[in-house]
């Protein structure tokens, strides 16, 4: 889940789509 926030937090992911995929692959 801290990788999650990470990647959400991420100012480079600005595709939200991209974001969740990062998320259930972490």
């Amino acid at each position: 889940m801290r990788c999650a926030i990470r990647n959400r937090n991420h100012p480079n992911n600005r595709n939200n789509n991209l974001g969740f995929r990062l998320l259930l692959g972490c």
